[in-house]
C-alpha cells in the first residue's frame, strides 16, 4: 500500500489520525488487510487480535474503536459514572439495522473506507468533501438494498 504524503508535526512525526494522503486503491487494499484480520496473500503482517481491538468502543465514546468509527450501541444511553463521553456525534453511525459490525475510517475531505466483515465487502468511496447533509448510514443503506 502506497502512501503519496504524510502531513507531519514540528518534530516530523507523522500524523496518524489524519496526515495520510492516499488513493482509493491504496484504501482498498488497507480496507482487505483489515478484513482479513491483518493477512496479505496469506502472510500475516499485523497480529489479528491487535487489528481486532479497533472494534472496541469504550465508554467515553461507545461509537469509535481504534481509529475507526463502529455502528455504535445506543449511544444515548448515559455512560457509567465518572465517564463523560467524547467525540462528535455527527460521525456516530446510528443504524441498529445495518450490521453490526461495521467499520467506517473517516478521511479528512470526505473520503470513506467502510467495512462490513459479516457481508464479506470493503466499501471506498471517494468524491467532494460530504458537506452538511450527507449520512453515512443513507449511504450504506442505499449501497446494501436496505
Amino acid at each position: 500500500m502506497d502512501v503519496a504524503d504524510w502531513q507531519r508535526d514540528a518534530a516530523g512525526h507523522p500524523y496518524l489520525a489524519s496526515g495520510a494522503a492516499m488513493t482509493a486503491r491504496a484504501w482498498g487494499r488497507f480496507g482487505l488487510l483489515l478484513l482479513d484480520r491483518g493477512r496479505w496473500h496469506g502472510r500475516q503482517l499485523v497480529p489479528g487480535s491487535s487489528l481486532a481491538e479497533c472494534g472496541h468502543g469504550s465508554a467515553a465514546n461507545p461509537g469509535y474503536g481504534l481509529g475507526v468509527w463502529l455502528n455504535a450501541p445506543d449511544p444515548t444511553r448515559p455512560p457509567p459514572p465518572g465517564v463523560q463521553r467524547v467525540g462528535p456525534r455527527d460521525r456516530l453511525i446510528q443504524a441498529p439495522d445495518l450490521p453490526h459490525d461495521l467499520w467506517m475510517a473517516a478521511g479528512t475531505g470526505g473520503q470513506r473506507l467502510y467495512l462490513l466483515p459479516s457481508q464479506h465487502l470493503v466499501v471506498v468511496r471517494f468524491g467532494h468533501n460530504t458537506g452538511p447533509d450527507y449520512r453515512d448510514d443513507v449511504f450504506l443503506r442505499t449501497l446494501l438494498g436496505r
